[in-house]
This record gives C-alpha cells, sequence and structure tokens, in this order.
C-alpha cells in the first residue's frame, strides 16, 4: 500500500510540474494575443 500510494503521489508531482511548465509556455502567448 505505502509503495503504491507513493507511487501515486509520484505521478501526481509529475502531473503538476508538467501543467505548470505547459501554463508557463502557453501564458505570455496568451498575454501577447490579449495585448
Amino acid at each position: 500500500a505505502k509503495v503504491k500510494l507513493r507511487g501515486r503521489d509520484r505521478v501526481d508531482a509529475a502531473f503538476n510540474l508538467a501543467l505548470a511548465a505547459y501554463n508557463l509556455i502557453r501564458l505570455p502567448k496568451l498575454l501577447g494575443a490579449a495585448a
């Protein structure tokens, strides 16, 4: 159970990291389009 939970946390962390990176890349484009 511990290993499964740890793996799940790792997946969640990786997903959050990817989402943050995607937002960092996309945000300037949105701001540029708005401005």
